[in-house]
């Protein structure tokens, strides 16, 4: 429904589409989750907990989650890599309760964000991406956000990952480990990328309403 395509050497738009129009970001969201984490967090080797209600809430709701449950305890780099990678709505939610005490929170330091970038058009009501009539967005103001979220060393290395591993303790104390792929099928080498394209990394996301999105 709509797109934009920007040369960075000179900023450029070869290509739009639409590009103003109002859409709903799903889990592109969460590229702005993640500069706000990794703008706020003091050591990426400090320790989230998942909180049990949140954990209810989201498998209830349905969101996407990175495979870790209530009660594990999860360095902050790996959560960043499962809010990223498969997506994580508890690692979502987790960074902004360890960060800011609540999801409510945190979304405001996200609408900070956007309003400093000049992301006129934009407004979060969740971390995650689930579903909200006044969570909205537009494709320029997409491309504003990956363009801060590409100046962070942290978040390049993370969306240009082909797989991750982390290594966490459960509830119970006993050491586990996640494995997640990049849905990045350009990254993966499903699909071959267009001719003098190289891709570094970006977001993929999907609800119904806001129907199938690519950074």
């Amino acid at each position: 429904r709509s797109g934009i395509l920007v040369r960075l050497s000179d900023g450029k738009v070869v290509a739009e589409k639409d590009a103003d129009a109002k859409i709903y970001p799903a889990s592109m969201t969460k590229i702005m989750t993640a500069v706000v984490g990794l703008e706020n967090l003091s050591d990426q080797n400090e320790t989230i907990t998942i909180d049990r209600d949140t954990y209810d809430r989201l498998y209830t709701e349905g969101a996407s989650l990175a495979g870790f449950g209530a009660g594990d305890e999860v360095k902050a780099i790996d959560i960043l890599y499962g809010v990223m990678l498969p997506s994580g709505a508890e690692c979502c939610v987790g960074l902004a309760q360890h960060l800011f005490g609540s999801e409510e929170n945190f979304v405001a330091k996200m609408n900070e964000k956007a309003a400093e970038l000049g992301m006129d058009s934009t407004h979060f009501v969740t971390c995650t991406g689930l579903h909200d009539e006044n969570h909205y967005t537009t494709a320029y103001d997409l491309y504003l956000i990956f363009q801060e979220a590409m100046k962070y060393p942290e978040f390049q290395k993370i969306v240009g990952t082909v797989s991750y591993t982390a290594t966490y303790t459960d509830g119970s104390g006993a050491v586990k480990m996640q494995k997640w792929e990049n849905s990045n099928r350009y990254l993966s080498g499903n699909v071959a990328a267009p001719d003098g394209v190289t891709v570094l990394g970006g977001k993929t996301g999907t609800t119904q309403a806001a129907g199938s999105c690519l950074i």
